[in-house]
């Protein structure tokens, strides 16, 4: 007695409960959808790596020890009017008094609020650089002179032309959360809406943060907007229906609620990644429900029942529809192998979507066509375009008559595509995803180029011994530091201990620039040390650790990217390994080290998780195959669109970096999925005794039809991204469509040629006459 496919037992009792199974759809859908409201929104830099990540634990120290990096909002002044104009300088210090004013603003640092020490009689006096407001343009004279002189205000209160001056507000910690900065941001606008003879620029790491997610929500907003109608449209010129919108639809909607929810459950944010998640649920959501509901309408017009046909899909698709999704969700879940946050986190909760889809159509979606009446003939068409059919045909045509004509095109376009792989380049940058022509790209842009920019390098000297931070010496290293990392390109400001030290000892001995040095004498230091605390605000605090054994050395930085930053903190550690005392320990850390340490990172999860999903593919392709030969040619197509992503990216410049590389493990997943339905229909057909043939020719005919018509729509899908503001979700809809286009040419033109020129099924023997 033969033993009934697992397929018919599943039929078998979908029918017997159909509204107990709905039920469950739909209560899962309401239990997840609770969950799906608990997800906020998280795009900080140090939270990219889990917390067992040394570096960035070692990051989280340094904010905590010394003072967090992301407090401080950046306002740009520009006026050309600056030296010429003495109400400008009654302007700023408006400004500074109604920014301290706005509610959840601690601090305010401008020109006329900018508190400077000054030796007098043994004492050291703090008072405001700006004691007295210019009252002509000689007096604007002397204080250009004196402000410009100054190096520690130059490129951080000042431009180096005198043209640009930065104002500082300095948040609570309390206010340091999205609405709060929110409420912040914009009465800080507020504000400078009353000085419209000036122009603004707004920038820092909390600035940029709430723009990012501004941004974001917006993108999701639009993306939406456009995937979802997109969608619909392609449905009804699939369908001609509107249940071939409306049920496709509910198994995306549901897939969407049930990956957003797990994401609840397990208390994960969007970031980077996740928040693209629904648009490409849309699309691949929609795969199973056309295959599915191609087949069921197909036995419907065939003239079995609602029930036979459900069970003829499910006999013919289920395996197929379940293995398609298991390799996408593997393409994806790879990525949980991945150090970085945002892949681990897209790639599991996309899975978990993909595989929800699966389980949403397969039970929800094939019991609701049961309850409809079959789709009728309009104008002689059958359910589906003719144009899928059509394009079918002739490639059943073509690849009988020319075999030899397509492995030539496939093996030249291989080698094309694989001449650019080398020339990619993996860099990343801050805001890397936003459009380089957004304001506030352009306004960061603006502050690396007038100002020292908003990322930091920092330098941490370990004296290993209380006090070890006062002495000559551990301050004297710390300044032939700050000196040497002038030299570099993109570091135009350096705050260090030293530095501070040089400016008090000078203001001791009534400026005069001989005394700009450390002082030898170690109890000297202690004295400044002391006064400067007694002065009611100790420049030194954020500095020296509490115990005085470590100090700390900020370079301010313009945003150079990893790839210039890896060279850069290969040189600076080429410095420090020939020049470090023994007695001092000396680690690296700020935001510039992070990006660079980012997109390292970035290759090695590639890499790894490629070739993990690459392996558990094919094992999964042997299972349903039996054959090794088959796996070798199964893969084949879907290796191909793997090398022409890798050579576009080379070919046209587009840099390698979190979101474009999470492409190759989606774009594996997604590619395979074709290859899976041609070759089951192939195995059946063959099984039914055609010449090999004959089954090739069929299975493109009835399968082909359902590849392109999925295969268009993922592209449409895909495709919407590319009117995104984000340069990220540009690139990502392009390489993915570019994938999926070329995994439907490899699979309709190249793997029946693989197939009828190197195989032969297991276990049967085929003619190929």
């Amino acid at each position: 007695m033969s033993k009934t496919p697992l397929s018919s037992r599943l039929a078998d009792l979908l029918l017997r409960f159909p509204i107990l199974w709905i039920g469950f759809i739909i209560i899962m859908t309401v239990f997840l959808g609770g969950f799906a409201g608990n997800v906020g929104q998280d795009y900080t830099l140090e939270n990219m790596y889990p917390r067992s990540d040394e570096e960035f634990e070692y990051f989280r120290w340094f904010k905590e020890e010394f003072e967090p990096d992301d407090n401080i909002i950046m306002v740009g002044f520009e006026s050309p009017h600056l030296w010429t104009d003495v109400s400008a300088w009654r302007d700023i210090e408006t400004l500074t008094e109604r920014f301290l004013a706005v509610e959840g603003v601690l601090e305010v640092l401008s020109l006329t609020s900018f508190e400077d020490l000054r030796g007098e009689e043994g004492d050291l006096i703090l008072e405001t650089l700006v004691d007295e407001f210019p009252e002509n343009q000689a007096d604007l004279a002397g204080l250009r002179e004196r402000v410009l002189a100054d190096s520690l205000l130059t490129h951080f209160l000042i431009s180096p032309d005198g043209r640009v001056t930065a104002i500082y507000v300095d948040l609570s910690v309390q206010a340091n959360t999205y609405e709060p900065r929110g409420a912040i941001i914009s009465g800080l606008k507020a504000v400078t809406a009353d000085f419209p003879q000036y122009q603004f620029h707004y920038s820092g790491i909390p600035y940029l943060r709430n723009q990012y997610v501004d941004l974001m929500q917006r993108e999701n907003i639009r993306g939406n907007v456009t995937v979802f109608p997109l969608a619909i449209i392609l449905l009804f010129l699939t369908f001609r229906s509107i249940r071939g919108i409306v049920l496709p639809l509910a198994v995306i909607l549901m897939s969407i609620v049930w990956a957003v929810g797990w994401m609840g459950l397990f208390n994960v944010d969007f970031d980077m990644l996740t928040t693209i998640m629904p648009s490409i649920l849309v699309v691949v959501g929609i795969s199973d429900s056309i295959h599915l509901m191609f087949k069921y309408y197909e036995e419907r017009e065939a003239g079995l029942d609602r029930k036979e046909a459900l069970k003829a899909t499910i006999n013919t698709l289920g395996a197929a529809t379940l293995m398609t999704s298991v390799t996408t969700a593997v393409g994806f879940a790879a990525l949980a192998t991945a150090d970085i946050i945002p892949l681990k986190n897209f790639g599991v909760f996309t899975a978990l979507g993909v595989l929800g889809a699966f389980c949403i159509s397969i039970i929800f979606l094939t019991l609701m066509m049961t309850y409809l009446k079959p789709l009728k003939r309009r104008g002689g068409r059958r359910a589906g375009s003719e144009y899928a059919l059509r394009w079918a045909q002739h490639a059943a045509r073509s690849t009988r008559a020319h075999p030899m004509r397509i492995l030539l095109v496939a093996a030249v376009v291989v080698v094309a595509f694989a001449w650019g792989i080398p020339r990619i380049v993996v860099d990343t940058h801050i805001m890397d995803d936003v459009n380089r022509d957004a304001q506030v790209i352009q306004d960061l842009e603006f502050f690396e180029r007038e100002m020292s920019g908003v990322a930091t390098l920092e330098f941490i000297i370990d004296g290993k011994q209380e006090g070890a931070a006062k002495t000559p010496e551990l301050l004297g290293f710390a300044d032939q530091l700050a000196q040497h990392l002038k030299i570099y390109p993109g570091i135009e400001s350096i705050i260090s201990p030293a530095l501070m030290i040089k400016d008090l000892n000078q203001a001791m001995h009534d400026g005069d620039d001989a005394f700009h040095t450390i002082p030898d004498d170690r109890k000297m230091i202690s004295q400044y040390l002391l006064l400067a605390m007694l002065s009611g605000k100790d420049p030194f605090e954020n500095y020296i650790s509490f115990d005085q054994s470590q100090c700390r050395v900020t370079a301010r930085m313009q945003d150079v990217g990893s790839k210039k930053a890896g060279q850069l903190l290969a040189d600076v550690n080429a410095y420090l390994a020939a020049n470090t005392p023994a007695e001092y320990d000396i680690r690296i850390t700020g935001t510039t080290k992070l990006i660079h340490r980012v997109a390292g990172q970035v290759s090695f999860d590639l890499g790894s998780s490629l070739a993990l999903a690459f392996i558990i593919i094919s094992i999964l392709m042997g299972l349903l195959f039996k054959s090794p030969r088959w796996v070798i040619i199964s893969l084949i197509p879907n290796v191909l669109p793997l090398v022409i992503i890798a050579g576009t990216m080379g070919w046209l410049g587009i840099r390698m970096r979190p979101t474009t590389a999470a492409v190759f493990s989606v774009a594996f997943g997604i590619a395979v999925d074709d290859t899976i339905h041609f070759l089951s229909r192939l195995r059946l057909e063959l099984n039914r005794g055609l010449a090999l043939l004959d089954a090739a020719r069929n299975s493109l005919l009835h399968t082909g039809k359902a590849i392109i018509a999925t295969s268009l729509l993922l592209m449409a899908g895909f495709g919407a991204l590319l009117i995104s503001n984000f340069t990220s979700s540009v690139e990502f809809g392009f390489l993915t469509c570019l994938t999926v286009f070329s995994a439907l040419l490899a699979d309709l033109y190249l793997l029946p040629v693989l197939v009828e020129k190197f195989c032969v099924w297991p276990g049967e023997r085929v003619n190929k006459e």
